[in-house]
């Protein structure tokens, strides 16, 4: 296994104890998001992330063998085309990384980091959406990659918005983020218990592991890392079985 790979998984590790023994949730990143009419079916996506001092998050263009890179997923990739590369704006920090080893791109906290996405809809699209992924590490440790999801009505004025900054506050920006995630982890002899703990705001609900192909998008845990075999996997917490009416 790669040295670097191994470093990751140290850094990961380590995380888990911390929040074993301090029950604390890390959540050094607020995203928020916006879209500008640029005329015609031309839209321009901007991501904008807010980053607690001493933190950063990985660009987007990164050499491979190192973090995992910022990256826009579109849901469905159709209905639309881009327009060029992503830009990116904000305190860029460039170098050598000693988590990983090799030279980074990234992004500190002295400045918002911005994404701006140019794209070109079809006439029949109304929706654009999908989900951003990140990094984020400061002087000591690595989060896990976390994934915030987004959505855009094309056409609808409430979600365009003139201007090149976001201006709204967190709670006023679209973004929902009704569950907090922890993680845990427990040596047993030769075994490791991971436990992943979700704290759901009131009138919100996640779904099993186990729902049906033909239904919500199940929670799942997808390990990266080779050498990983599951014994077993449970769930606990107040479960609710039954016909959805979505």
């Amino acid at each position: 296994m790669k040295l670097k790979v191994m470093r990751l998984i140290l850094f990961l590790s380590f995380l888990f104890i911390q929040s074993a023994l301090f029950g604390q949730i890390l959540d050094p990143v607020k995203w928020r998001y916006k879209m500008d009419h640029d005329g015609g079916r031309q839209y321009t996506l901007i991501f904008e992330a807010k980053i607690d001092e001493g933190w950063t998050v990985y660009s987007q263009y990164l050499e491979e063998d190192g973090p995992i890179p910022t990256s826009i997923n579109f849901e469905p990739e159709d209905g639309f085309k881009k327009l060029g590369d992503a830009e990116e704006l904000g305190a860029k920090k460039e170098g050598y990384d000693e988590f990983f080893g090799i030279d980074v791109t990234k992004y500190t906290s002295d400045q918002p980091f911005i994404i701006k996405q140019k794209i070109k809809v079809d006439k029949d699209t109304d929706l654009i959406s999908g989900y951003l992924t990140y990094m984020a590490c400061d002087k000591e440790k690595c989060l896990p990659p976390s994934d915030v999801d987004f959505r855009f009505e094309v056409g609808n004025e409430d979600v365009v918005v003139e201007g090149e900054v976001l201006e709204n506050d967190d709670e006023e920006s679209g973004m929902v983020d009704p569950v907090q995630w922890a993680f845990q982890i427990e040596k047993k002899k030769d075994k490791y218990i991971l436990k992943y703990e979700a704290d759901i705001e009131e009138g919100w609900t996640v779904y099993s592991q186990f729902s049906s192909d033909d239904g919500p998008i199940p929670t799942s845990i997808n390990y990266e890392t080779e050498g990983i075999v599951v014994i077993d996997n449970k769930e606990k917490g107040k479960s609710k079985k039954g016909p959805d009416p979505l």
